[in-house]
């Protein structure tokens, strides 16, 4: 039955005019009915409305989640044509707030012409997820934006739920939530609640009477009211009684209530954890109910937040000014006493009473006294009397005693007379019956004897079952105290992650305190949001950069001394002085053509540069004024650098000739240095008395600083010579050449120390353009017409750090500390690099996205596809290419190795799997289909080899042979996948709609298929052959029971999922998807561990042998490796990361369960 309130008809109005309204109120008060009423209401007038339970999206997912959920919900009810998911995904450049009111205004609003009201319910769910004051600062963006686009006053919106507007943008730096009109929802007056006495009494009169006692108690609360009439009307039906009397609903109320188990009622549990466990500050929450409880004048404000939270709680209502106790049942449960009971105990006060007390008890003891002492003697004198008297009455009943005394013993030898003879007469009976008796003793006997034994059978397993029930109850113990403690972890892992989010919000934006705290909340409770957050801070962090913008390619870049200034050149004919820690532009120095390059002066009080316009020039960085006349050459001049002692500065032309100049007067110091062709580059030794020049005539000389001689032969190379770099010791030299090599060469001998040759990982796809020593001497900074810039291991060849670019990379320099690399390149920016040598290496980017890829079993080496129709074999932890890559006619789609590492398999396009020697790259066998070959793999024993083909069949092949073993096996469509079973005995295969399971021995196909809604794109095994996962473009991956065929769990993504790989120990499983993630799982819940980004979408995963490490390959056109292990990426973070969380930014809210540590030991 639903009974109407003055709420009902206001809502109606206010919808109906398309204004904003809010039912913000305690739990069951109704909210929800008058919402579902309101929108049938609305139906009638064709009015559409919306009804989101934001209870049914949830709390624990991502802000993209959630803000899909809404739009889920938006196109159900309103049955648009538009696929919001898809619609969302395509938009994901813009955030989420601007899709939101997009979507609201260019789809809801397009395709829905009535008007359209949207319910929000529960919107308490939303309180601390941290992104959801973008959704209510969208609703106030959508209100206040009616008055310039009309079209919006067709969309209202009503929100529902337990809070205060206050609560709904939980920013303190933004503008409260202010818009809209409050609905109030008021307890039931008796005239409104008059339809319930028809049900209460026969007569109208009865039912009118039963109806005035129930508010009585209730006050026409609408839970308490309908709660009570329901067991006033169960207990008439259960007793069948008459009228009902004052008294006898009191003892309804009474058994409903107040009795043992009546604390369990939901509506009395909701109040009691509002006014203690929820509570904002339960003392002042508790002694503020206290004074209302006692009939104190208590003022309602509806700014304080204790008394909203009280109104919130429902115990208490206005009226008139001052707050209520709501009804006599909240006054009966909710004492005083109760309230004091759980607040902690004040001594003072305790004290006080306790000394008042004392001193009544002294002043009744000194006044009754001396009454008492009177009173115990006159109560002793009666005593003495009574005491005679009864001495008397003793004395006459023992002569009484002896004459009874006499008679007794008469009537006793009479009586033993007589029953000597009846003892005579009744012995032979007893004979007679002594043998019967007997025969029943011993059967009685047995009988008890089986019941004992009963007994003590019933006894043991009532004792085994007491032993079970306790150690059950010491495990739901022990359960509950790990689950309390598990919430409160959970509690603290949030607080966290809030802080680390406010810390990234904050106007000084902490990217690295940020990140510790996300390691924080990570190590606390490895929840999905907080590994996410924790990995999307280190993939910034590992590639935290800064942009310095040019008019035009930018061609040199120099970090001054103290590494406070960046100086960077380019075609623009400028070069301009930058602050490296903020990148902010201080100066502009100008020629007229082209700038070249750029040098500090050792001092850091004036820079060099050099120009297409034929001079270099010395400035000011204080002022940005030309220092001197220019240093003229008779062409373009390509390079410039200060002696380590500033006093001269030497530069490089297209007129063949080097020069050292003097910084000082500007004249020439020596002769012209020669080369056959333009010169390119000039370098200082650190001891200023070499100089390196480099050429286009392929060569690298040194010259004598003092007498400008040349110093030995020349250093050849096979191509022009780009760039020349000393070490910091002076021990060696590098140089960077068009032939796509860097070489370092020993100086005391002129001799290559190591050359980095073609087809080796240290080598560029381009011309090396430019090269630097690290301050420390042990890396080596190289940049390239690759789009890259890239750091290198000097002892090992090792490349270390990779740089992807837009475009051409023209120069590099590290700063004086290490830790940054500029990079000038002709995407027209300069770019600061934060570098962390010990980082994992990733592999090189590609100009073709990377298809598909697999680990070998020895961990380091990795084969990868690409679309430039080619497979490579990299050796991971040296970076090196193994040989010429594997090619095919076609682009390739699968790649595989053979368990023992030695062979390779791949499949291709151009209709072939091919067969090749892991060692040298020669092709073994060609394996033919008739359309494009999908997938390839090995059997567990290396003796086959199966593929799955776009000709609707999957075949399988001897690996020593090339032939065929068994096959086809046919499908209905293309075949996209094919897995075996780790015993080697199944085959799996995937096709549009199904996956197939087949016997590897005799080719029959197994069992029923297993069925998908689209085309299933990837398959994989578990380790242990139990479960079989499949990915699909119905956006999921399903894990499958092999022993039952069900379904074990659904792993989502948003889009269509491309690949599918089991970890080594078959805990994880990692996917890749069209919405440029990979994503790891748990196996056992099927919960999200981590989701890994890249720039496009994610087509191969693979994890290492040992299963600490995920390469995922992408369409961006990168290759990277992620931690697996919690503990891998906490050790990645802190060789990012600066320093520790200090103890004054550790958040307060969790030194009970989580004290001040270190999160990085050896962090300072």
């Amino acid at each position: 039955m639903y009974l109407a309130r003055r709420a009902d008809s206001e809502m109606v109005a206010l919808c109906r005019a398309g204004t904003f309204a809010f039912v913000l109120t305690a739990r069951q008060m109704g909210k929800s009915s008058l919402m579902v009423r309101t929108a049938e209401q609305l139906y009638e007038e064709d009015i559409r409305s919306v009804i989101i339970d934001l209870t049914r999206i949830g709390k624990q997912v991502t802000a993209d989640q959630w803000y899909v959920g809404l739009l889920v919900v938006l196109q159900e009810q309103l049955e648009l044509s538009t696929d919001a998911a898809e619609w969302w995904s395509r938009h994901r450049e813009q955030g989420p707030v601007q899709r939101l009111t997009r979507f609201l205004e260019e789809v809801v609003l397009a395709e829905v012409q009535q008007r359209v009201v949207v319910f929000v319910d529960e919107i308490d769910t939303t309180l601390g997820m941290g992104f959801t004051d973008d959704f209510y600062a969208a609703i106030r963006y959508l209100y206040n934006t009616r008055a310039s686009n009309p079209e919006l006053a067709r969309l209202s919106f009503v929100l529902v739920g337990v809070a205060t507007p206050g609560d709904l943008i939980q920013d303190e730096k933004r503008t409260p939530f202010n818009l809209g009109q409050r609905v109030e929802l008021t307890d039931f007056t008796l005239e409104e609640a008059a339809p319930l006495a028809e049900g209460l009494a026969e007569s109208a009169a009865d039912g009118q009477r039963t109806l005035e006692w129930v508010l009585e108690w209730t006050g026409g609360h609408p839970y308490l009211t309908q709660r009570l009439c329901q067991a006033l009307v169960d207990e008439q039906q259960r007793t069948g009684g008459g009228a009902w009397t004052r008294q006898g609903v009191w003892q309804v109320v009474e058994r409903t209530f107040f009795a043992e188990k009546s604390f369990q009622d939901n509506n009395l549990v909701f109040v009691r954890d509002m006014l203690t466990r929820r509570a904002p500050d339960p003392e002042r929450v508790l002694r503020t109910y206290q004074d209302i409880r006692r009939g104190r004048r208590v003022l309602d404000e509806e700014r304080a937040l204790v008394k909203a939270h009280l109104k919130l709680s429902g115990v208490v209502r206005r009226e008139g000014e001052v707050l209520r106790v709501r009804n006599a049942i909240y006054e009966r449960v909710f004492t005083v006493a109760w309230a004091r009971s759980l607040l902690p105990v004040d001594w003072q006060v305790v004290r006080r009473v306790s000394l008042t007390t004392l001193g009544l008890v002294i002043v009744v003891v000194s006044v009754l006294l001396p009454a008492f002492v009177l009173l115990s003697i006159e109560l002793r004198e009666t005593q003495s009397a009574r005491q005679q008297a009864e001495s008397a009455r003793l004395a006459t009943t023992q002569e009484l005693d002896e004459a009874r005394k006499v008679g007794e013993a008469a009537r006793a030898a009479l009586q033993q007379a007589v029953e000597k003879a009846q003892k005579i007469q009744t012995e032979a009976q007893r004979l007679q019956q002594e043998t019967k008796r007997l025969q029943e003793d011993a059967s009685h006997a047995k009988r008890e004897a089986d019941r004992f034994r009963k007994d003590a059978q019933r006894l043991q397993e009532e004792a085994s079952q007491a032993q079970e029930n306790k150690i059950l109850a010491e495990q739901e113990t022990t359960r509950a105290r790990l689950q309390v403690d598990q919430q409160r972890r959970e509690a603290a892992s949030y607080v966290f992650l809030n802080q680390a989010d406010a810390t990234l919000r904050a106007a000084s934006s902490d990217l690295s305190l940020s990140t510790a705290l996300f390691m924080e909340a990570a190590r606390i409770h490895a929840s999905s949001e907080a590994m996410d957050l924790l990995v999307r801070a280190l993939v910034q962090l590992r590639g935290a950069r800064t942009r310095l913008a040019h008019g035009g390619n930018v061609l040199a870049v120099a970090f001054s001394p103290d590494g406070r200034w960046v100086l960077s050149a380019g075609e623009d004919k400028t070069a301009r002085l930058w602050d490296a820690s903020t990148g902010s532009q201080r100066l502009v120095l100008r020629h007229a053509d082209a700038v070249t390059a750029v040098a500090f002066s050792p001092d850091g009080q004036s820079v060099a540069t050099a120009s297409d316009d034929g001079t270099a020039r010395l400035w000011s960085t204080a002022t940005g004024q030309p220092l001197g006349k220019p240093r003229p050459h008779a062409g373009s001049v390509n390079a410039v650098a200060f002696s380590p002692d500033g006093q001269s500065v030497a530069t490089a032309s297209d007129d063949g000739t080097a020069r050292l100049w003097s910084t000082a007067t500007g004249q020439p110091l020596a002769r012209p240095l020669k080369h056959l062709r333009r010169v390119t580059a000039v370098a200082f030794s650190p001891d200023g008395k070499l100089l390196a020049t480099a050429s286009t005539d392929n060569t690298v000389r040194l010259w004598n600083t003092a007498t400008g001689e040349s110093q030995s032969v020349p250093l050849l190379h096979q191509l022009p010579v780009n760039a020349v770099a000393f070490s910091p010791d002076g021990k060696f030299m590098a140089t960077a050449c068009d032939d796509k090599t860097t070489r370092l060469w020993e100086v005391a001998t002129r001799e290559p120390s190591v050359v980095l040759l073609p087809g080796q990982i240290l080598t560029h796809d381009k011309a090396v353009t430019s090269v630097a020593f690290s301050p420390d001497g042990r890396s080596v900074a190289t940049a390239s017409g690759d789009k890259t810039a890239r750091l290198w291991e000097v002892d090992t060849g090792r490349q270390l750090v990779l740089l992807p670019h837009g475009q051409s990379v023209n120069a590099v320099a590290f700063s004086p500390d290490g830790q940054s690399v500029a990079a000038a390149s002709d995407d027209k920016h300069a770019w600061l690099w934060r570098v962390t040598p010990s980082s994992p290496p990733v592999l090189p980017p590609r100009d073709k996205a990377v298809t598909a890829l697999a680990f070998g079993p020895d961990g380091q080496t990795v084969v990868m596809a690409s679309e430039d129709n080619a497979a490579r074999l990299w050796r991971v932890d040296k970076g090196e290419l193994l040989h010429e890559p594997l090619r095919h006619d076609a682009r390739l789609r699968a790649v595989a190795f053979s368990p023992d590492g030695q062979g390779v398999a791949t499949a291709s396009e151009d209709k072939t799997a091919r067969l090749w020697e892991t060692a040298t790259g020669r092709q073994r066998a060609r394996l033919l289909h008739d359309d494009a070959i999908n997938a390839v793999t090995f059997s567990p024993d290396g003796q086959s080899v199966a593929t799955a083909s776009d000709d609707s069949t999957a075949r399988l092949w001897s690996t020593a042979t090339g032939q065929l073993l068994a096959g086809p096996f046919p499908h209905e469509g293309p075949v996209t996948a094919v897995a075996f079973s780790p015993d080697g005995k199944l085959l799996a295969t995937a096709s549009h709609y199904t996956v197939r399971l087949w016997s590897t021995a005799t080719g029959e196909p197994l069992g029923r298929p297993l069925r998908h809604d689209t085309l299933v794109t990837a398959l994989a095994f578990s380790p242990d052959g139990q479960r079989l996962a499949t990915a699909s473009d119905d956006n999921a991956v399903r894990v499958w029971d092999m022993a039952t065929g069900s379904q074990r769990s659904l792993l989502s993504h948003p889009n269509t999922v491309n690949a599918v790989a089991f970890s080594p120990d078959g805990r994880s499983v990692a996917t890749g998807s069209e919405d440029d993630s990979a994503r790891l799982w748990d196996v056992a819940t099927g919960h999200r561990l981590s989701r890994l980004p890249h720039e496009g979408r994610v087509l191969a995963v693979a994890f290492s042998p040992d299963g600490r490490s995920l390469i995922t390959a992408s369409e961006d056109g990168t290759t990277r490796s992620w931690p697996v292990r919690l503990e891998d990426w906490f050790v990645l973070a802190c060789s990012l990361l600066p320093r520790n969380v200090k103890p004054e930014e550790w958040p307060v809210d969790v030194g009970e369960v989580v004290p001040y540590r270190k999160t990085c030991p050896d962090l300072p």
